[in-house]
């Protein structure tokens, strides 16, 4: 059921003839407003009294006919649910009381069945061409509950096929006979009606617009006559409707206009509606009419790119204004692409240089060249050579320099195995044979690559020094694990006690024969380290070592 919810306060005085002289405060309903006096059976409404700023200390509402709960209810805000209905008005009353004195609010309410909505729907016409169109209308009235919502109709064989809308129009392409379908709801129920055979489609010729210009390409100020061509068209019950947007004229009716004069340089477009007993038509020209200012054209054109490599191509664009035509003229390019007609050409050159283009624009009115100075220039590929292939150890480095006369060379792939990408002379450490690329580059991007192959040699081989003698002279100065393809170590030292005085977790970090920044005592000493190579494989070293100082 629906629930009923509206607004208004209601105040009532002494007319009422039931509270004491000397209560202050009145029964006063701020919700629903107004207090509705029907009320469809199973509805709800919430009641809400106003307490007069707090002074009120108590509401009691009785509700004659109440569905559901007791007849009488307690609190500022209650729900009433109609129970049964009744052609005779059920009493009902709101008290409040103050702690003093109290006061009552009578009111009646006729509770109703509810009834359904009755249906009245129609289109017009009901016997329609092929084509054509039949304007739906809507009229149904409410039942008990006042909202209709849910409307739908379903039009077989037309377009659209379903609409929610009130009053739908609907086309019908396809001869025959349709019915149609309506539902609507409301907050009870949903209610179902079907024409049968409502519609009648008949094949009708309709016209079929169309019209031509004696002239289509004018000077502001000229004047045009239009002839209508149109088919399907009925004597005596045709009509024709013209739009001109533009000209001085901007719409007629007869069926072939004359003197329809324009003033203003643009492109114009034509519209036609033709018209007979069984439908209409309508023919767009767009930008149909051109009227010129009859001035030469203005030269314009751009590419997509000035500086170009050696043997490319690049497209050039014609952007000028008023230009019916144009001729180009590429000096310094490849045959054919010397001369061109087409708005966006793309021409090609093989020898390096700088060159000029030329375009003319062309329209009735005349003909205006532009040409651009040295406008394209065409750069050689640079030379680049790579380094002869080579070899090293796995975990080793090889140095790697490349040859060219451009401007910037690149290596490849960059996968941190490069030491420098960007230079001529790269020292690379690869861990599997890997073919290097170098690119050497140009001020105009050209750019031309050779390559190199590294050849990684599996061979491992590691060690200590059994003596070292850290003097500072440069040979031999520190202890540390020799040998390559080490990812890494962990080295430590001991003394004749057994206490470490070093220790490190990097292969370039060796021991300088000093504990805790002092020199350590010449002698023997002991080492231990554990080893990872590049293959996941894991060795143990230990051994002893002389310090000599």
């Amino acid at each position: 059921m629906q629930q009923i919810s509206m607004r208004l306060i209601l105040f009532f005085g002494l007319i009422l003839g039931v509270f004491s002289t000397s209560f202050s405060q009145t029964a006063i309903i701020t919700s629903p407003s107004p207090v509705p006096t029907v009320i469809c059976s199973g509805d709800s409404i919430v009641f809400t009294a106003d307490d007069n700023g707090g002074t009120l200390l108590s509401f009691q509402w009785s509700f004659n006919g109440a569905a559901v709960g007791p007849q009488t209810l307690y609190g500022q805000t209650v729900t009433f649910y109609a129970g049964t209905p009744n052609a005779t008005p059920y009493n009902m009353s709101l008290e409040v009381n103050d702690g003093t004195s109290s006061d009552t609010y009578n009111f009646t309410m006729t509770v109703n069945g509810c009834t359904p909505p009755t249906i009245d729907i129609s289109g017009s016409p009901t016997t329609i061409c092929a084509g054509t169109q039949s304007q739906f209308n809507d009229a149904t009235t409410p039942g008990s509950d006042p909202n209709l919502t849910g409307r739908n109709w379903v039009f077989p064989g037309g377009t659209p096929a379903s609409s929610s809308v009130a009053n739908p129009l609907i086309t019908y392409t396809i001869a025959g006979t349709y019915d149609v379908y309506y539902e609507i709801s409301d907050g009870n129920n949903t209610y179902y009606d079907t024409l049968h055979d409502y519609i009648t489609v008949l094949a009708c010729p309709i016209p079929v617009a169309n019209f031509s210009a004696n002239v289509t390409r004018i000077c502001p100020g000229d004047c045009i006559n239009f002839t209508d061509n149109s088919q399907n068209m009925i004597p005596g019950q045709s009509t024709w409707a013209w739009q001109f947007p533009g000209a001085d004229s901007a719409s007629s009716l007869v069926q072939n206009p004359v003197n329809i004069c324009y003033q203003i340089p643009g492109v114009y477009t034509v519209i036609l509606t033709a018209t007979n007993s069984s439908g209409s038509d309508t023919k767009v020209k767009t930008n149909y009419i051109r009227v010129d200012s009859c001035t030469p054209p203005r030269p314009s054109f751009e590419v997509e790119k000035q500086e170009i490599c050696q043997g490319t191509c690049v497209k050039f664009k014609n952007t000028s204004t008023r230009a019916d035509s144009v001729v180009w003229q590429f000096f310094g390019a490849d045959t054919p692409y010397q001369f061109s007609s087409e708005n966006e050409p793309v021409v090609c050159y093989s020898k390096e240089g700088d060159y000029d283009v030329q375009l003319m624009a062309i329209n009735p009115y005349g003909a205006q060249p532009l040409q651009e100075t040295e406008y394209i220039s065409v750069e050689a590929f640079p030379t680049v050579q790579a380094p002869q292939d080579a070899q090293v150890l796995v975990g080793q480095s090889v140095s790697l320099q490349a040859y060219g006369n451009g401007t910037g060379f690149r290596w490849s792939p960059d996968d941190g195995s490069i030491n420098c990408v960007f230079c001529s002379r790269a020292t690379v450490s690869p861990l599997e044979n890997t073919k290097y690329f170098v690119t050497n580059i140009t001020d105009h991007g050209c750019e031309r690559t050779d390559s190199v192959n590294v050849v990684v040699v599996k061979n491992y081989y590691r060690g200590v020094p059994d003596a070292f003698s850290p003097n500072g002279d440069g040979e031999n100065d520190v202890l540390e694990i020799l040998g390559n393809g080490i990812a890494s170590v962990e080295f430590y030292v001991y003394d004749r006690q057994g206490k470490i005085v070093f220790e490190s977790r990097s292969q370039s970090n060796g021991w300088d024969g000093t504990y805790k920044g002092q020199p350590s005592e010449q002698g023997v000493y002991a080492y231990f380290a554990k080893v990872t190579y590049v293959s996941g494989f894991q060795e143990i070293l230990k051994g002893d070592v002389t310090l000599v100082r």
